[in-house]
């Protein structure tokens, strides 16, 4: 692919990530020499940066969707509510979120990073709404967000892989945006194909867009 001058300085970014964890990578960061177990979020309570209103957080667990890439875990990537300039715009809410009046699961899902067993990237994808609830905007009003996309702590024990983050979304920023809307595309014919379900909770439909990176 062509790459803008910004992509090209975050593929660099991404070279030095992987050189500065030589005898690690990027997910064995995450786990600080735990036990690795099925469903459990790296690091225990996310890395979440505030200022920024970005979170993410790292699991593996099995998957019955044919479209799903083989991969050993994937990152979660979302952005919190406050930069959406209306956020009561959304078209699906949980019921935490709603009950909470909005203090509580208030994140959005923008996409996820399928890894494989040496900490390097197979796919990027996108999911239906029952996987990560919270709140559910189209996709016209996550894109936007991509710009900004950054996850910098001051002080984080996981400083390159939060640089690792932050620089594959730059370096991927089209080809997410080409995701979101692919998700909703797939999820307006989930709905037409199945009238008499709720789209956003219906567990036939799990993995929504995949762009694989391996080929």
């Amino acid at each position: 692919m062509q790459l803008t001058i910004q992509q090209q300085q975050a593929s660099e970014a991404i070279t030095a990530c992987y050189q500065q964890l030589r005898q690690s990578n990027v997910v064995h960061e995450l786990f600080q020499q735990q036990d690795v177990s099925c469903w459990q979020h790296y690091p225990e309570g996310d890395v979440k940066d505030d200022p920024h209103h970005t979170q993410y957080f790292y699991h593996s667990h099995p998957s019955k969707d044919m479209d799903r890439i083989a991969e050993h875990g994937h990152f979660h990537i979302f952005s919190k509510c406050p930069p959406i300039s209306n956020v009561t715009d959304y078209l699906v809410a949980s019921e935490k979120f709603l009950q909470s009046e909005g203090k509580k699961d208030h994140l959005t899902h923008l996409f996820a990073i399928a890894m494989n067993e040496w900490g390097r990237p197979t796919a990027l994808f996108t999911v239906n709404y029952w996987v990560v609830l919270g709140l559910w905007y189209p996709a016209e009003a996550l894109i936007p967000l991509l710009d900004d996309f950054v996850v910098d702590i001051p002080g984080s024990p996981f400083v390159v892989t939060n640089q690792w983050v932050t620089h594959m979304v730059q370096l991927f920023k089209p080809y997410i945006g080409d995701l979101l809307l692919k998700r909703d595309e797939v999820i307006r014919e989930h709905q037409a194909a199945y009238p008499d379900t709720d789209v956003y909770y219906d567990k036939q439909l799990e993995i929504t867009s995949v762009l694989s990176l391996t080929g």
